[in-house]
């Protein structure tokens, strides 16, 4: 297993009023080449950040 040294944090504050921000940064944030993202159970944004793996054509191994 590799873990990478510097990974996205999901927690996007304008997130609050449109939740597609979630998905958006998400798969911003793995085109660009990120393949940690940071999740938390309390950041509820589940569905967003799951679209934006299905979404992105990075390997769901290689997130």
């Amino acid at each position: 297993m590799r873990s990478d040294l510097i990974g996205f944090g999901t927690l996007v504050q304008a997130g609050k009023d449109d939740p597609d921000v979630y998905r958006t940064a998400a798969l911003s944030a793995l085109d660009i080449g990120y393949r940690t993202l940071d999740t938390a159970l309390r950041y509820e944004n589940e569905v967003q950040v799951g679209q934006a793996i299905a979404q992105t054509d990075v390997a769901r191994e290689d997130i």
